[in-house]
């Protein structure tokens, strides 16, 4: 959706999330367009869903709009493979360790995978000390990225005294709170750059 047809508070630069009764709602800017991303229940996306989610009264009222183009598309699950390599295979990316959206963190990693592969590939002991050490290295960095992307998942789809809860957490810490939990997930290791 072009940016200028969006209300002001939609324009922001940064990376915006709306939390409600078991659903959130991310948007920010890419170029003169707004990406956005609503998740919520398969239950709750029968016909007319944005009218009854987004009514009249709220700030995401704008978002009830026929020139929008949802595209409906099931969360993969937060999972680590066991093992990362076989003899001369190695796995990366999403076969690795998929993870649902919630931090926006699959394809960072994935080519955090791919530089820390790199690095290794001209290892003195050959491609399978290499692959030992690449898996070795990102299973332990990315296993926790994940874990902290099923647990947002989790926080953000609360509904009813436990998402009451939550949000009056989040107001009490401000955005440090946010900084803090994001800050290993936003770090990248500075030998891979």
């Amino acid at each position: 959706m072009p940016l200028a047809d969006m209300p002001a508070h939609f324009a922001l630069a940064e990376s915006n999330l709306w939390l409600g009764r078991g659903v959130h709602v991310v948007h920010y800017p890419i170029g003169e367009m707004l990406n956005l991303v609503v998740t919520l229940p398969a239950t709750r996306t029968g016909d007319g869903w944005q009218a009854r989610l987004f009514g009249a009264s709220s700030p995401l009222a704008a978002l009830v709009d026929e020139r929008i183009e949802w595209v409906r598309t099931p969360l993969p699950v937060a999972a680590t493979a066991g093992c990362w390599r076989r003899g001369r295979v190695v796995l990366a990316g999403d076969a690795a360790h998929s993870m649902p959206p919630h931090l926006a963190q699959g394809a960072g990693q994935g080519l955090q995978d791919a530089a820390c592969l790199g690095q290794h590939l001209g290892h003195e002991d050959g491609i399978e000390a290499a692959f030992t050490l690449y898996a070795r290295e990102r299973a332990a960095a990315v296993s926790r990225i994940v874990q902290k992307a099923d647990i947002s998942g989790r926080i953000m789809g609360l509904s009813g005294p436990a998402a009451h809860l939550r949000d009056m957490v989040l107001n009490a810490g401000g955005p440090r709170l946010m900084q803090n939990w994001l800050a290993e997930v936003w770090s990248a290791d500075p030998s891979l750059a």
